[in-house]
């Protein structure tokens, strides 16, 4: 039997009574999709309510969530998945509504539970943002943050319009918030791809329970993400194309390697290049103009974001399918203009590059592995498994794209997922690269993995049905362990975060400030370029293998201070530096205490704030 003459698959037959007309289904699933929502929405509330986090181990929030977190996440995502396999998709509406749960139940617990944004370095976001607020400008010479300022105007330019100053009050919303708006893009791409919603909604869900490294935080590179989801959906919704004549020779290749099957009955629908048409000059204008836009605001907020939005998105103007050229040309020149004059700086600072070997680049971490807990190396096992998982899952689905007769877009999303690797090829970019390289790759990643199941438009198989939900599950599972394991030295207590606040009201221009661990947010206030001479004493451990004493202090504040400048020395103790400490195992057991306890003996120290949770005190 020839190609031409292959039968297609017979669609499973649907009753008559089962769903109205147009295949939709009728009042009674919608009402069994309704309850289901308000029950996994309402288990979710009370489970927030329920949860402390005043006393977490090792095991992070896993251990401290109630019974029902755990049954509004089970419902909420078994409600997306019987979606993705029934025998007609379920409503986008309905879709939309349980997976926005799922995405706020899995990026908004933690933050909602807190009662201060998370993550210690978040701080320093706000402290910037709070510094622009209060002076109205950048100083370039106080550190990189202020050479690259975009996210720190826009956000102090959003906290004006809001009334609300402080970052401190709101900074907390950014993880759920940049999480809802990329899982919205990501959606959006998919249908600029295909018109199978199955496929689509599968590679978004994919894209929402694997999204491990935990960069939608209120931060630059945050934004820097978004805006790159942006310009992709800008790019390949209206400036696609057929591929020039190198373009056209790799498939051709690609397919008859893969023995790709011709364009017959049931073979996918390839959008890229021909659903969409031309759009009209002005439109296409307005459209170029908004790319731009976007993309200045990444060249001025993050440093290496518009180098992995040109590795992924150059090759692909070139090639043609994506016009006009000139474009990534205007892009390339925005992001030298920016790098140009900051180049002096960040070569003498960081380095432009940490070294030419790409494997050293990838497998580089500043994290000392031999000290991690029990939990932390699950932890750490869960990520690895989830990016094994998504890349094989990834790979199996561009083949069956291609062999279903998909080459064009199987070709185009495989290329957007290898793209980001290339950074690794100069840039550790302190051991987040690799980081970044998932981040960017993951959703194209997604959409690969879901061809793996819907290669083309069809109603589900019972391998499908197996499979799907299996996976689904078992990256939901690794991806929770992943994201709540760390919540012990995430969390910031709101009572560091007032004491800092005092800090930064207090200290004067020169002072030295020691805390004694990195858990506690010294950098918080708009005078934070006050505070550049502060370290936490663990840095500092390894140079004084005996216990601590006050000389030990004075000697390290003489070393961070200017010579010959007159400066007053403060140190921060507080119950949570205690307990990383202690977790960590920086100090010999009692240690700390009994430094704490020597120098508020000592006659010319006085302790000069006191909140029960907070002590520092100033030495003399």
């Amino acid at each position: 039997m020839t190609a031409a003459t292959r039968p297609t698959e017979a669609q499973p037959p649907v009753r008559a009574t089962s769903t109205p007309p147009g295949g939709r289904p009728g009042w009674t699933a919608d009402v069994v999709l309704g309850v289901l929502l308000v029950v996994a929405a309402g288990l979710w509330l009370v489970a927030l309510r329920q949860t402390r986090t005043g006393n977490l181990d090792q095991w992070g929030l896993l251990a401290a969530f109630p019974v029902a977190w755990f049954v509004a996440l089970v419902l909420a995502l078994g409600s997306v998945v019987t979606g993705l396999l029934s025998r007609r998709p379920l409503r986008d509406g309905w879709m939309a509504a349980h997976l926005a749960l799922v995405v706020l139940i899995l990026y908004g617990t933690a933050a909602l539970i807190e009662d201060a944004p998370r993550l210690p370095w978040v701080y320093k976001h706000i402290a910037v943002t709070r510094y622009l607020e209060a002076n109205g400008s950048v100083n370039p010479a106080i550190d990189i943050y202020q050479r690259w300022p975009g996210f720190f105007a826009l956000t102090a330019q959003l906290g004006e319009m809001m009334g609300l100053q402080d970052p401190v009050d709101w900074a907390g919303l950014a993880e759920p918030g940049f999480a809802l708006v990329d899982a919205l893009l990501v959606l959006t791409l998919t249908r600029a791809l295909s018109r199978d919603r199955r496929w689509c909604w599968t590679a978004t869900t994919l894209f929402c329970t694997t999204n491990w490294v935990a960069q939608n935080y209120f931060a630059p590179q945050a934004l820097g993400y978004t805006l790159y989801l942006f310009i992709g959906l800008m790019v390949i919704t209206t400036m696609s194309r057929p591929p020039g004549r190198l373009g056209l020779w790799l498939e051709r290749t690609v397919g008859r390697v893969l023995r790709a099957r011709p364009a017959v009955d049931g073979a996918p629908d390839d959008r890229l290049g021909v659903a969409l048409g031309s759009p009209a000059l002005v439109h296409r204008a307005w459209v170029v103009v908004a790319v731009l836009g976007a993309f200045t605001a990444v060249v001025a907020s993050h440093q290496l974001t518009p180098y992995l939005i040109l590795l992924a998105l150059g090759p692909l103007f070139v090639l043609g399918y994506l016009r006009p050229v000139l474009l990534v040309v205007g892009m390339g020149v925005i992001t030298l203009a920016y790098l140009v004059p900051n180049l002096d700086y960040v070569q003498s600072h960081f380095g432009l590059f940490s070294g030419f070997d790409p494997v050293a680049n990838a497998v580089y971490s500043a994290v000392d592995r031999s000290t991690l807990l029990p939990g932390a190396v699950w932890q750490a096992r869960g990520t690895q498994l989830i990016s094994a998982v998504v890349y094989l899952t990834a790979l199996v689905g561009l083949v069956r794209r291609v062999r279903w007769g998909g080459v064009r877009s199987a070709l185009v999303v495989a290329w957007l997922m290898v793209a980001p690797v290339l950074v690794l090829a100069g840039q550790s970019y302190g051991g987040e690269g690799r980081l970044r390289v998932y981040l960017f790759s993951l959703p194209w990643c997604a959409m690969a993995a879901a061809w793996a199941f819907w290669p083309t438009e069809r109603a589900p198989r019972l391998p499908t049905r197996v499979v799907l939900p299996t996976l689904v599950g078992v990256l939901t599972a690794l991806f929770v362990l992943s994201y709540f394991q760390p919540e012990a030295d995430y969390r910031v207590p709101r009572s560091d975060v007032v004491a800092a606040q005092w800090i930064d009201g207090q200290v004067r221009r020169g002072d030295v400030v020691l805390t004694t661990s990195p858990a506690f947010p010294l950098l918080v206030g708009p005078r934070y370029d006050n505070l550049s001479l502060d370290g936490s004493l663990g840095d500092y451990k390894r140079y004084f293998p005996q216990p601590l004493e006050e000389q030990d202090l004075r000697r390290i504040a003489a070393d961070l201070s200017d010579p010959g400048e007159p400066y007053r020395l403060f140190v921060v103790f507080s119950d949570n530096q205690y307990r990383y400490d202690t977790e960590h195992g920086t100090y010999a057991p009692g240690e700390l205490a009994a430094l704490e306890a020597r120098i508020g003996a000592e006659a010319q120290d006085r302790q000069v704030y006191d909140s029960g949770a907070v002590r520092i005190y100033e030495l003399r």
